[in-house]
């Protein structure tokens, strides 16, 4: 059976929202797990100390709960899908060229052969928008509660100049606008990325001076990883940013534009009346302007649907009901995917990080996580190093993550050689001290290590008389002293005295083999 993965991060972001206060059944429907889940996850994090109100899981606690993930069931595909998509184009010329009824394509579905139901098609056909849009009513929702919900959408400006890239570039609007007060906030900005994003919010936060409790945000890469009407899996960076503001995410359909009708008709607005027809120095310049735009113009003007000011619903009625910004900068963390090298090193964000030796790693994938300061190391949702966070081409490398044969190497440092040269004895001690200079004279370092080698190969007894003869006639050089331990061992060899072997047990006496002179033995009398 497929298990779906619980990460780290939504793991945290349940907890989060049960501490809060909420209950199991909107936990569900906010992250999108099964109500057996969450009721799993809870039972779990009480067992572990765990309570509602209580201080944040800490990294011990959210390893052990990030272990039950392997019982987590995975969510099983459509197979009708998977048969419809290659037919996809086929099915939308009958459907918008040909102006087939459905049930007709259903039909011709089934003589090719193609066996889904009429059911399945239509959802099918709906999702991909293969029908041809018809009218339909549509019914006004009721507000949110003051405070409850800010709406979020992007939408496109025009061009300006960026005199640092010296060229015309194509601007964007991030617009923010209150669910009940519709009071908006505007940020432009070049790419949509999450650290764009995240600065845009943040100035958004402290233009407002509160944070509301839900943010209905647009299915942009940076936040919303998979787009589904049921559920979308929100990107581990935006789920990141809005556990520590607070605010729950929560993703509109994608192409449904009635999610956040609030801030839908607030792209037009602000590209109309705000950016046509004026002039700016640059993106800077645009987004002071946009700031007391939103105060002076936007927040002033009579709203068409409530028909009062913005700013004024927002000051006497809103405001109060918001949550607090403590103003303090946020940092956008990064969390993705690297393989160890065969140095026990991982590299992210053009650094590098040992990893522990003992786990035997290398070439494996870890999960990097580069937060606000530390820089984490995870295996499998769990930490097995923090580091310092480093800048580019920095490196940080703790020398208990090498095997500790390698340590000297790593460190340059002469003094393990000095110390591993005294057990050799205090000739060899005395030739280590006058080898190795300091951590830049890496040549001389290493003939310390091969003075090492040679202790380990002839033995402490050699080495020490060879490094006697050398230290007598001022001879600091370890091939010159290899030369000295090989010479003498070939003269210890020639000076072997060769014993004759033993008779053996049958040998003849040498008058046995004598001839003639009459020294002939007779009858075998000698034999």
């Amino acid at each position: 059976m497929a298990y779906q993965e619980v990460f780290r991060v939504d793991t945290a972001e349940l907890i989060r929202l049960w501490q809060k206060g909420f209950s199991q059944r909107r936990i569900a429907r906010i992250s999108g797990r099964a109500r057996d889940t969450v009721r799993r996850y809870v039972n779990a994090a009480r067992e572990l100390g765990l309570e509602p109100g209580g201080p944040d899981p800490t990294d011990e606690q959210l390893a052990k709960l990030t272990a039950l993930n392997l019982s987590t069931p995975a969510t099983v595909g459509t197979p009708a899908a998977d048969v419809l998509e290659p037919h996809t184009e086929q099915i939308g010329q009958w459907l918008k060229r040909d102006k087939l009824q459905l049930t007709r394509v259903h039909e011709l579905l089934i003589q090719r052969g193609i066996s889904v139901s009429y059911s399945s098609l239509r959802r099918y056909c709906n999702r991909k928008d293969l029908r041809t849009r018809r009218n339909r009513s549509t019914i006004r929702m009721k507000d949110p509660d003051p405070g409850q919900v800010v709406e979020l959408d992007f939408g496109r400006l025009g061009r300006i100049f960026d005199a640092g890239a010296d060229r015309q570039r194509t601007v964007y609007a991030l617009v923010l606008a209150m669910a009940y007060s519709r009071h908006m906030f505007v940020w432009p900005l070049y790419r949509q990325r999450l650290e764009d994003v995240v600065q845009g919010l943040e100035r958004a936060w402290g233009f407002f001076d509160r944070i509301p409790q839900f943010l209905v945000i647009d299915n942009f890469p940076a936040s919303v990883a998979g787009a589904d009407r049921y559920r979308p899996r929100l990107t581990r960076g935006f789920l990141q940013y809005a556990r520590h503001r607070g605010f729950v995410p929560d993703p509109a359909r994608a192409y449904r534009p009635q999610d956040k009708p609030r801030v839908e008709r607030g792209i037009s607005y602000v590209r109309e009346r705000f950016f046509k027809g004026s002039r700016f120095a640059g993106i800077e310049d645009m987004r002071s302007r946009a700031e007391s735009w939103c105060t002076q113009a936007a927040g002033r003007r009579t709203h068409g649907t409530i028909r009062r000011q913005p700013l004024a619903v927002f000051s006497q009625e809103e405001v109060t009901c918001l949550s607090g910004f403590d103003g303090e900068p946020y940092e956008v963390g990064h969390r993705h995917a690297a393989k160890v090298g065969r140095d026990r090193h991982v590299q992210a964000k053009y650094a590098l990080y040992s990893v522990p030796q003992h786990l035997d790693l290398a070439g494996r994938q870890v999960e990097i996580g580069i937060d606000r300061s530390p820089t984490g190391i995870y295996h499998r949702g769990v930490p097995i190093k923090v580091h310092p966070r480093q800048e580019k081409g920095g490196r940080s490398t703790d020398p208990g993550d090498l095997p500790e044969q390698l340590r000297p190497y790593a460190s340059r440092d002469p003094e393990p050689v000095r110390q591993k040269a005294r057990q050799f004895g205090e000739a060899t001690a005395f030739y280590a001290n006058a080898l190795p200079g300091n951590r830049t004279a890496w040549a001389r370092l290493r003939a310390g290590h091969s003075l090492i080698k040679l202790g380990e190969r002839f033995g402490s007894e050699a080495l020490e008389r060879a490094c006697r003869q050398a230290i007598a006639v001022d001879l600091y050089d370890v091939r010159r002293l290899r030369t000295i331990l090989l010479e003498a061992i070939e003269r210890d060899a020639d000076e072997v005295i060769e014993i004759a072997p033993a008779p053996g047990r049958y040998a003849r006496p040498g008058r046995v083999f004598a001839v003639g002179n009459g020294t002939e033995p007779k009858n075998g009398a000698d034999r």
